[in-house]
This record gives structure tokens, C-alpha cells and sequence, in this order.
């Protein structure tokens, strides 16, 4: 009885931590994905002549800074 106590105790630590670093891998590449979605989104959202910068930093604090320049709508002038 004491060695299965000691073989499933020795065992529950790796297990647990293998467990833990998969849940946050996950949680990352789901968070990747939905962030890729939205600069697509935002990329495909500007009008012809626009443009998007960002600058996209992951340190210790990460950020993300996006600048979106649309060029002002033409106006058509109707005079009739």
C-alpha cells in the first residue's frame, strides 16, 4: 500500500504541472487566433487609400498599438 501511495504521489506532480502548461498553451493559442482574426478584420475594413500600422510588442508587459488612417470619403458635387 505504501508504494502505490508513493508511486501515484511521485506521479500527480508531473502529471499536474503537464497539465497546467497545456491548459495555458491552449488559452495562448486561442488568444493568437482571435487577435490574428481581428487585425484581419480591421485590415480588410480600411477603404482604398487607407493605411494600418501596428506595432505589435510581447515582453514581460506585451502590447499591441494599431493606428488606422482612412483617407477622407470624395464627394461627388451634383449640381442640377
Amino acid at each position: 500500500m505504501d508504494t502505490m501511495v508513493t508511486v501515484v504521489s511521485t506521479m500527480m506532480a508531473p502529471t499536474c504541472a503537464l497539465f497546467g502548461l497545456w491548459l495555458r498553451l491552449r488559452w495562448r493559442v486561442r488568444h493568437e487566433e482571435v487577435r490574428g482574426r481581428h487585425l484581419v478584420r480591421m485590415a480588410e475594413a480600411i477603404t482604398d487609400g487607407g493605411r494600418l500600422e501596428f506595432e505589435d510588442e510581447w515582453g514581460a508587459r506585451g502590447h499591441l498599438r494599431v493606428r488606422m488612417t482612412r483617407t477622407p470619403a470624395h464627394r461627388e458635387d451634383r449640381t442640377t
